[in-house]
């Protein structure tokens, strides 16, 4: 189908993936809430992990391959190299006991499923023969379910990158409409991109201004956006 490229990972696969039960309005590169996520239902879905052995031309030209393909229902695109993190902590963990202050920090961090967003950040719709193209960048940005008192930093601190940053998500993909599709004859196809996520969860600890004990205060959950699912409908003569 296409060359081997070197570090890049394919993999095709029949997994529990999320998908919502309602689409975006038909229109081109609209925006949508990027704080739900989507229902669960099973569907087949290829996915191709990037890094940036690729040049931006090798990393289209595949993505236009896969979505070439009518048989792929949904492509999904990531791209670790955004998930980089600092150094940086911020966890207050000695008590001082002539401070009137409580303290906080955030511990136990640990890594969770890959969540993809219930609105579409780019839309395209064409009848036979058009060539769907939604091209673009956007900002899609980074969310806590809850700091239960911790501050903003204490949480980038622990996380490893700021929550109250966003990601810049490179959306790039082509498809012809075909006039078949599992030998039923196509009227339209709508395709859409939705940021996919990681997640990391999270406990926040609270030691009061007048105790030399932590309890814990709750735990959540943090996304930060890192790839892009590609999905396509169809409506049928």
């Amino acid at each position: 189908m296409f060359k081997k490229l070197p570090r890049i990972m394919i993999i095709v696969l029949s997994v529990v993936m999320l998908v919502g039960g309602i689409l975006p309005s038909v229109g081109y590169a609209q925006d949508g809430s990027i704080n739900n996520e989507i229902d669960s239902e099973s569907t087949k879905s290829t996915v191709l992990t990037l890094d940036d052995s690729m040049t931006v031309s090798e990393q289209n030209s595949m993505i236009n391959d896969y979505l070439s393909d009518p048989n792929v229902e949904e492509l999904i695109v990531l791209d670790e190299s955004l998930l980089i993190e600092n150094n940086d902590t911020e966890n207050e963990t000695t008590p001082t006991p002539r401070a009137i202050i409580n303290q906080y920090k955030v511990n136990n961090v640990r890594g969770g499923s890959d969540v993809t967003g219930s609105s579409g950040i780019a839309t395209a719709i064409g009848e036979v023969g058009i060539l769907l193209n939604i091209g673009q960048t956007k900002s899609v940005a980074t969310t806590v379910s809850a700091d239960f008192g911790a501050s903003n930093a204490a949480l980038s601190g622990a996380l490893g990158y700021s929550v109250t940053g966003s990601t810049s998500i490179t959306i790039s993909g082509q498809y012809r409409v075909p006039s078949k599709v599992n030998g039923k004859k196509v009227k339209t196809c709508k395709m859409t991109a939705y940021p996919v996520y990681k997640t990391k969860l999270y406990d926040v600890h609270k030691m009061p201004w007048n105790a030399f004990s932590w309890t814990k205060m709750g735990t959540g959950k943090a996304k930060k956006a890192y790839g892009v699912s590609y999905k396509k409908v169809y409506t049928y003569k």
